[in-house]
């Protein structure tokens, strides 16, 4: 395949989302092209070396970095202007045949990049409506948008934020869905292992995952997981897995004991390295989220055949879920939820056929499939 030279802009290097589908993307595009990557970080995070031990030169630029000079911070005070960090001395002039710039997060950066590279963009938008309004509101602005060749949205319902909110054309838009190494979701630990680990006996598991915050819908899974324990105890068992904001912590134990829940019948695990253990235990996963793209974790839960559970008009996912491989749910609509997953008590062997067939209708959104989409659209647009 061709060998074009590619310069990589991601916002930072955390373990999230669109740093990870980066990542699986270029490892895929190192294995199976001719392209020369290089990687523009605009900051950095946990999988900076992982990306370092596949491109071929890796560059850290922070825009807005503070100058930590003395003359330069006292300037900054008076002026009440952020000082803008020089663009690397070693990457202008450099040619590239495109620019990939990943999440509206980096797109500040592109009036800088286009100034010293002068070079066709892609971006690739893994945000909808509330997250670019509340944490972007600038990212898609004209200053910006005009100087994208091409979009790659995530989902339909990204691409209606494209095209709704933002003006961009539909014939400029590539609809992508997310992707994950699907093949490679393989537990190192026992389901038993991890039961015991946290405490769980023959009860049935529902998951949930991602940072603790209003938009991942976890005070949604509380209530749900709280109607449900009161009136069926001993019978289910609510796990969320991922990062807990520290505000939270002090919420759930507030709510969890005016509710009069046990503590033990809700467990929070907090960031773990290996989340594959832990959605292993699962017999549905509920995705509370009221917008989500295209969670990987919906991906990764399907990859060990869980069945899905998610509200409508909450993202991608019910693009994709149907009643042969989940449940979704009106929005945001605790009640419903909660007949669901009681509901389950009548029919155990229906978790087992839905997470089968959620198997067989999510494995085309392995990498292999979808990398090829996205090496086909550079390779005809650039």
């Amino acid at each position: 395949m061709g060998g074009k030279k590619i310069l990589f802009i991601s916002h930072d290097a955390s373990r999230t989302g669109a740093p990870f589908i980066l990542l699986h993307l270029i490892k895929w595009l190192k294995t199976n092209t001719n392209y020369k990557i290089s990687l523009l970080l605009l900051d950095g995070g946990d999988l900076k070396e992982n990306f370092e031990k596949l491109v071929t030169t890796t560059y850290v630029w922070n825009p807005y970095q503070p100058d930590l000079r003395l003359h330069k911070r006292v300037l900054s005070k008076l002026t009440r202007k952020r000082q803008f960090v020089s663009f690397p001395k070693e990457l202008k002039g450099k040619k590239f045949d495109l620019i990939y710039a990943n999440t509206v997060a980096s797109t500040y950066a592109l009036p800088q990049v286009q100034k010293h590279l002068a070079s066709p963009v892609l971006l690739h938008v893994h945000e909808n409506e509330y997250t670019i309004k509340n944490f972007y509101p600038n990212s898609l602005k004209r200053e910006f948008t005009r100087l994208v060749s091409r979009f790659i949205a995530v989902s339909e319902s990204t691409q209606d934020v494209l095209q709704n909110n933002y003006n961009v054309p539909e014939s400029k838009i590539d609809l992508i869905y997310e992707f994950v190494p699907f093949m490679n979701q393989k537990p190192d630990k026992t389901r038993a292992e991890v039961k015991n680990y946290l405490g769980i006996g023959n009860e049935i598991v529902i998951g949930g995952a991602g940072l603790t915050s209003w938009r991942k819908g976890v005070d949604l899974f509380v209530q749900v997981a709280s109607e449900v324990v009161k009136n069926t105890p001993n019978t289910f068992k609510f796990v969320w897995v991922g990062s807990l904001l520290p505000e939270f912590e002090i919420k759930l134990a507030y709510e969890l004991n005016r509710l009069g829940i046990p503590e033990n019948a809700v467990v929070f695990t907090g960031k773990v390295p290996d989340p594959q253990n832990y959605l292993q235990i699962f017999d549905l996963f509920f995705l509370s989220s009221r917008e989500d793209p295209f969670p990987l974790v919906c991906l990764e839960a399907a990859a060990l055949s869980k069945p899905i559970m998610c509200f409508e008009h909450s993202g991608g996912m019910p693009e994709v879920i149907n009643s042969k491989n989940g449940f979704i749910l009106p929005y945001g609509d605790v009640d419903s939820a909660v007949r669901v997953i009681k509901s389950l008590t009548h029919n155990p062997a229906l978790l087992s056929i839905l997470g089968q067939r959620a198997y067989d209708d999510f494995s085309k959104f392995d990498v292999h499939n979808q990398a090829q989409k996205i090496y086909d659209i550079i390779e005809t647009n650039f």
